[in-house]
């Protein structure tokens, strides 16, 4: 598939909790609003795509876990070629083939641990870069920045921003519990929504 050879798509994670998928609306809200940013065309309604979702994870009976939702080019990206064995229905190499929408679905393996320790990432990150705020399925940096991490002994790699702010893990989000307020960083310094 042209998305998955090329890293051109975007995802979203979505925790399964006792059977359903929690914030699923949201999280399809956001996969719709980003798909412009590649010149994707996300053909379900969100209230569409969410009713799958839900039907997706009751279909499978997993009680803890989580969903990735994919939603992918059904043609090579704009200014793309299409490759030598692309078959009927693949599209062409104009992108006119309708995007296409894949979820995954696994169990939780093991508790999540109550504590876990981080090592802050020498990458910074842009708040102006062109995919801000977009999950693409490019996540090669965040991969060898976790690998990196892991290596040094710690559980995950914290993002900061140019200014040298902390934004984000590289699979986590960052909240702060300040008295009886939940505190994290604004969109501005280059986090995802």
């Amino acid at each position: 598939h042209p998305g998955l050879r090329q890293g051109f798509g975007l995802f979203e994670t979505i925790r399964i909790a006792s059977g359903r998928a929690f914030l699923a609306g949201a999280h399809a809200q956001r996969l719709t609003d980003s798909a412009p940013v590649l010149g994707l065309d996300p053909w379900l309604h969100p209230r569409s795509l969410t009713k799958g979702l839900d039907r997706l994870v009751a279909a499978s009976a997993v009680r803890e876990g989580a969903l990735r939702i994919y939603l992918l080019p059904g043609a090579p990206p704009a200014g793309e070629e299409a490759t030598e064995g692309a078959g009927e229905g693949s599209g062409t190499a104009h992108g006119s083939a309708r995007a296409r929408y894949i979820g995954v679905i696994s169990a939780l393996a093991a508790p999540r641990p109550r504590q876990a320790r981080a090592s802050l990432s020498p990458d910074r990150r842009d708040p102006r870069g062109l995919l801000v705020g977009v999950k693409t399925i490019s996540y090669a940096a965040e991969r060898l920045l976790l690998a990196r991490a892991r290596a040094s002994g710690a559980d995950e790699c914290l993002r900061l921003n140019l200014e040298g702010r902390l934004c984000e893990g590289t699979r986590s989000n960052l909240f702060l519990i300040e008295g009886d307020r939940l505190v994290t960083p604004p969109m501005a310094e280059g986090l995802l929504p």
